[in-house]
């Protein structure tokens, strides 16, 4: 069975530890999807949720971090673009309800994170950077 959340070189910013970290929330959403079975314990998927959304924390921190030490112009669009996809994550734990609507709300959540923050967001830090080194700078 394929991935329901497939990476695509296209997302990769050019950094090799925020590229695996974005292959590895790839990974952990798609473990997420497969294990959402009506006979798996609900308790036990919000707490494999709240795993992956922990990750997502990190990596978030981790991704920021880098935009500073790049002094990416765009720092804190993205800092709120990262703090909206916080809040969405802490509702969709907090508001689940039963399985149906927890899987169509984290599909929501992650392919708009995926197709939309990865993809459009990300990748402009990684265009930054390479113009940023293309000129010189380190």
């Amino acid at each position: 069975m394929p991935d329901h959340f497939q990476w695509q070189a296209e997302y990769a910013i050019g950094d090799p530890e925020i590229d695996a970290q974005h292959r590895m929330l790839f990974e952990l959403a798609n473990r997420i999807v497969t294990i959402m079975d009506p006979r798996k314990n609900f308790s036990e998927l919000k707490a494999s949720l709240q795993s992956l959304f922990d990750y997502i924390d990190v990596h978030f921190d981790a991704e920021e971090q880098l935009m500073e030490e790049w002094n990416y112009p765009e720092l804190e669009n993205h800092r709120l673009l990262h703090d909206g996809i916080r809040k969405d994550m802490v509702l969709l734990l907090k508001d689940a309800k039963d399985l149906d609507q927890l899987k169509k709300d984290l599909d929501m959540i992650i392919n708009s994170w995926v197709l939309v923050h990865i993809r459009n967001e990300d990748a402009k830090v990684g265009v930054f950077r390479q113009k940023q080194q293309g000129s010189g700078y380190a």
